[in-house]
């Protein structure tokens, strides 16, 4: 079976990643012409994990901790096949979703191949105007008769772009075999069973808090001004047969995530989620949409849950809550104030 031009569409299928100087020098013309590439290490056999992209299923070997670059063809290397590592679709199983790679074996005349690798990297005229992304192509091994393999460089063109002639001397050989191998469990069962994203950053306004000797703290561990505020603008009273989804999350240990003003936010992960019936779903927002007016605290929690209507269909119906769980135990509306978690809101997270 030919290849059906699956390599010379590597380009449109692989990964993206950002553009880097790399090893460059400047010519007196202004120029940038890359430096020569390195000499290509012999491998036992095609080591598709990647110590930056491992395959965490264990049906690959895991990778080496220093991996050698790839590079030129080796002198005395005979090469019989050519192997692609490249990305695949997701796949499910009982474990939950994981991100695939594939691994496809080409048979054929190599010499147009070997030619193309070859040829040198253009240089980068000067003043040249470059994309601020390039698409970098699948590793790429050449094997030999005994299992050996070696992992060669894609040639690069005008502004580290990959050289179409490689992509199109794989075209031209025998797809002789495909192998899907899964790489990382992207989604657990749990949150595609209960719709729950894998990570949540909340984000409450953090302040001093108010002494307790001139305002009364609310039951749940917050405090409530005298009137409570409006429901959101985008939340509409749940109709029948309407339901909500509650998600829990809690911290790790670690930095946070830090924002460009210098505030860091903590990341939280998925815990546990289920689906209220149409009763508890009703309290529930009614308790999150309805609860008093926050004041400012900076008491730090750990906990952490999402409140998200949906239609009788399943369909999201207006912007998740986010409550804190410990803490101030406060609930941010979507772009509505700040409020004080009820314990009967609180009690909803278990």
């Amino acid at each position: 079976m030919r290849a059906l031009g699956l390599a010379a569409a590597a380009v449109a299928t692989t990964a993206v990643l950002l553009l880097t100087t790399g090893c460059a020098s400047l010519l007196p013309g202004g120029a940038v012409t890359p430096s020569p590439p390195p000499r290509g290490v012999v491998q036992p056999s095609v080591l598709c994990s990647d110590p930056a992209l491992p395959i965490e299923s264990g049906e690959e070997p895991a990778p080496q901790a220093t991996r050698p670059p790839a590079g030129t063809v080796p002198p005395g290397f005979a090469p019989v096949a050519a192997v692609e590592c490249g990305f695949g679709t997701p796949v499910t199983d009982a474990a939950g979703q994981w991100s695939t790679m594939e691994i496809r074996r080409y048979e054929g005349d190599l010499v147009p191949l070997r030619k193309a690798l070859a040829e040198p990297d253009d240089p980068t005229p000067r003043n040249q105007l470059c994309a601020a992304v390039a698409v970098v192509g699948p590793a790429l091994w050449l094997v030999d008769a005994t299992g050996r393999a070696v992992e060669v460089r894609w040639p690069r063109g005008v502004c580290g772009s990959i050289k179409p002639a490689a992509g199109k001397a794989i075209a031209a050989l025998d797809l002789v075999s495909t192998r899907v191998v899964k790489q990382r469990l992207m989604t657990p069962k749990a949150e595609l069973d209960t719709g729950c994203g894998g990570a949540l950053k909340p984000d409450f306004p953090a302040g001093a808090e108010r002494s307790p000797e001139t305002t009364p703290p609310h039951p749940s561990g917050g405090e409530a001004s005298s009137a409570p505020p409006a429901p959101p603008a985008d939340q509409t009273p749940p109709g029948p047969g309407d339901t909500a989804r509650v998600c829990s999350y809690a911290t790790a240990p670690g930095p946070g995530l830090t924002l460009g003003n210098g505030t860091t936010l903590p990341i939280a992960t998925f815990v546990s989620g289920r689906t209220l019936d149409h009763e508890q779903a009703v309290q529930a927002l009614a308790e999150a949409a309805h609860g008093g007016e926050a004041s400012a605290c900076a008491r730090t929690a750990t906990r952490f849950g999402t409140l998200q209507p949906l239609t009788a269909d399943g369909e999201v119906s207006g912007g998740p809550y986010v409550i804190e769980l410990d803490g101030c135990r406060r609930v941010s509306a979507h772009g509505g104030p700040t409020r004080v978690a009820s314990p009967r809101l609180l009690a909803v997270f278990g």
